[in-house]
């Protein structure tokens, strides 16, 4: 699998602030970004590749897509929901 540019720019900033969060400030805190980053990583990616085949025509009609997208925002939010309540930081897991 292959990731489109905008998709290594989000990891590589992901990556500098999980590097920056390390260096300043607790481990707590930094897991707790790390944490946010990675649900966002796979949010954004799976968003990229499901608006790249609706476009390119591979989805048919707008319901598959929409059902894809109405799955996709309940398992994020089931994602943030249970990473919160194993205690992370919430403004950590939010700038992740």
């Amino acid at each position: 699998m292959s990731l489109a540019s905008v998709e290594r720019w989000n990891l590589g900033l992901s990556g500098v602030a999980v590097a920056t969060s390390l260096a300043l400030s607790t481990p707590h805190f930094t897991t707790s970004l790390a944490a946010g980053a990675l649900l966002e990583a796979v949010n954004f990616g799976a968003l990229h590749r499901g608006a790249r085949h609706f476009f390119a025509g591979e989805i048919a009609g707008a319901g598959p897509w929409l059902g894809l997208f109405a799955l996709r925002f309940v398992l994020l939010a089931s994602g943030i929901f249970l990473t919160l309540a194993a205690g992370a930081h919430p403004v950590a897991l939010l700038i992740g």
